[in-house]
């Protein structure tokens, strides 16, 4: 009788391993920040998002799905705690099976925006920016009992440029200012 039930709870565990999706964990490095290329003036190209001013979302699908086909996986995070940087958490990829490889795409866009398409559907680059990185493929973790953990990305996520227009950091804001209000000061004593 102990067997059977042995027998019959080791069954039932890896049935339910099976249908375990796959794993991931949203994250970036410093050699993959979210950089700003405006399409005209602001700051130079390849600044790094300002903290708090872009949203980033994971888009995923099984292996070889086209970017249409991908759906956002979880909620967006903001850039954080550093300029260009981002750490979204475990998100699960309902298409895949745990250890199964996927395909992901990387999105971000103007913080003031819900959603990806609701910053494209406004489209201005002087008001909205918006970019997204190349799909790439990636293992995910879930496999296995107990589940393995979930693969992080940041190794693998490759670089994210947006495009429109970039606020600088409040620092960098606050320099030119001081700037401008010395080279007046400069110039009335002259």
């Amino acid at each position: 009788m102990k067997k059977l039930i042995l027998l019959s709870l080791t069954t039932a565990c890896a049935a339910l391993g099976v249908h375990a999706q796959g794993t991931v964990t949203l994250a970036n490095t410093t050699t993959t920040l979210v950089t700003c290329f405006p399409p005209f003036g602001g700051p130079p190209p390849g600044v790094p998002v300002p903290v708090g001013a872009a949203k980033v979302a994971l888009y995923g699908g099984y292996l070889g799905a086209s970017e249409g086909q991908l759906v956002q996986l979880g909620p967006p995070t903001l850039t954080r705690p550093y300029p260009g940087r981002y750490s979204g958490g475990i998100r699960t990829n309902p298409f895949v099976f745990a250890g199964a490889m996927a395909t992901f795409q990387v999105r971000a866009w103007s913080a003031a925006f819900e959603t990806y398409e609701e910053a494209i559907a406004w489209g201005h680059p002087s008001v909205v920016f918006v970019g997204k990185g190349n799909l790439f493929n990636s293992s995910t973790g879930g496999a296995g009992i107990p589940p393995s953990i979930p693969v992080n990305l940041a190794a693998v996520t490759p670089q994210l440029n947006v495009y429109g227009y970039c606020i600088p950091e409040p620092s960098i804001m606050a320099l030119a200012l001081l700037g401008v209000a010395s080279a007046l000061l400069f110039r009335h004593r002259t």
